[in-house]
């Protein structure tokens, strides 16, 4: 199983350093916005708004505990925030019945997306506001953390509220404190744990450029969002591990797994690119024409794409489809691999995996085709209908397989996963009184999803990673 409590974890820490965003290098240096929190925050202190905290100390860079990008600065978190400690009411002061403001007490009143109200109060004076950043720093659950969802709140002893600023992105300070949660935990003192201001105030604050910043909290929430839908998938069919692969390469080939970057441009631009493409090989005779498609129509589509995807036919993304020759050679003495299905290791198929090989003559007495490096071998016959393997060597095979070789605008091992997870519609294609087979024409008509090329490999990426921790 995945864990991805950890990866989340991983996924913080590198947000942190630096390693998770491309650095923007023009716009403000993180040194021009430290020194302009500095000037507002003693534009407060003369107001009389805040007080000058006194527990800050400097930080110098043999301090820093990890190196980060030349343009963010190393400070004290309490440099540049605004931090304010809760207080406790007596009984008598607060109530359960909506009179007043709320009343948040603790860990027990956090949501993941905001906070819950129980108790109100008519004395209110430690005020958190929507868009502060809430810290459990004593108690049951000290350590966790919330964003205020509501325009004001009294808030306890229990609890410190860093104060909204237009200056910092108030989710990055969410997030530096998640990252942080150990550290909070490893100073927790007294009776009834719990950390105290000075510690808060003096925690080592990695500082991004507020473009930078935006850029981050924008990335780890993509990486989350896939985080969790994983963890459902993972809770929903933990007792059945092939039922959990399909339903992750199910949620990759709908594009649930992966970002949709503006950069990548659009499948529909990938399409005409590839049609344009196999219109010139067709000219220059390296592939065949083939007829036209027929239309896809809205009661075929299965699912809803990201919009910059596109629902196309397999064979008008596929250079060609080779049905190889039903006859099996008299002789074996050359050295082109002729396979058959039992000679598959895994997922390839290679010279490795066969004892017989035929001769170029052979190939062309026979009209053999050789299936080029990298095509996808899809069993077409009989109980294997639904065996999808890669070609890691040119080879022969027999009649068992349909060889589809992809076009320069569909990856191969996005194919091998859409295939991998189709075998029911595949076996559902099988006709024939004697032995079932899927024809050429029926798999060139499926329907596949086309994401942009580069989205293709993120996919595949990603579906390699998350299938290999799957046991």
């Amino acid at each position: 199983m995945i864990d991805t409590k950890a990866v989340k974890n991983k996924i913080l820490n590198l947000a942190m350093r630096g390693q998770l965003t491309e650095q923007i290098p023009k716009g403000e240096s993180a040194e021009e916005l430290y020194a302009e929190i500095i000037k507002e925050k003693a534009g407060l202190v003369k107001e009389g708004k805040i007080k000058k905290e006194k527990n800050i100390v400097d930080i110098f860079d043999e301090d820093a505990p990890f190196d980060i990008p030349s343009n963010w600065k190393w400070c004290k978190f309490g440099a540049v925030i605004v931090l304010v400690s809760g207080t406790d009411f007596n009984p008598e002061d607060y109530n359960d019945v909506a009179i007043g403001i709320p009343y948040v007490t603790g860990a027990s009143n956090f949501l993941d997306d905001g906070v819950l109200v129980n108790r109100w109060t008519e004395k209110p004076r430690n005020i958190a506001n929507e868009g502060d950043v809430l810290l459990v720093c004593k108690g049951s659950g000290y350590g966790k953390t919330a964003i205020c969802d509501i325009p004001e709140a009294h808030i306890a002893r229990q609890i410190m509220a860093v104060k909204k600023t237009d200056l910092l992105n108030m989710k990055y300070v969410l997030y530096f404190l998640k990252t942080n949660f150990d550290y909070i935990k490893s100073k927790g003192q007294g009776l009834i744990p719990g950390i105290d201001r000075k510690s808060v105030l003096n925690m080592n604050f990695p500082l991004p450029p507020t473009d930078v910043q935006d850029c981050i909290v924008e990335k780890i929430e993509a990486v989350f969002e896939i985080l969790d839908k994983i963890e459902a998938l993972q809770n929903q069919y933990a007792f059945n591990q092939e039922a959990l692969k399909s339903k992750l390469i199910d949620a990759a080939i709908q594009g649930k797994l992966t970002e949709q970057l503006p950069e990548d441009g659009t499948a529909e631009d990938l399409y005409q690119l590839v049609q344009s493409e196999k219109k010139k090989l067709q000219k220059e005779g390296k592939i065949k024409k083939t007829k036209a498609f027929v239309s896809i129509i809205d009661e075929e589509i299965p699912f809803q794409l990201p919009s910059n995807w596109k629902w196309v036919r397999l064979g008008s993304v596929l250079n060609e489809v080779i049905v190889p020759q039903r006859d099996k050679p008299k002789r074996f003495d050359g050295d082109i691999p002729w396979c058959r299905i039992e000679d598959a290791d895994g997922d390839y198929m290679s010279k490795s995996h066969s004892n017989q090989n035929v001769s170029q003559k052979i190939v062309e007495e026979m009209n053999l085709r050789i299936f080029p490096v990298g095509t996808i071998l899809s069993a077409c016959s009989g109980g294997s209908i639904g065996r999808i393997l890669i070609t890691t060597t040119e080879l022969c095979t027999n009649q068992t397989f349909n060889g589809l070789v992809c076009s320069m605008g569909l990856y191969n091992r996005y194919l091998f996963h859409f295939l991998r997870n189709s075998i029911g519609r595949l076996k559902k294609m099988g006709s024939g009184a004697a032995m079932e087979y899927v024809s050429q024409k029926k798999i060139a008509e499926m329907l596949i999803p086309l994401p942009p090329l580069a989205e293709q490999h993120r996919i595949v990426e990603k579906l390699d990673a998350l299938l290999s921790l799957v046991a």
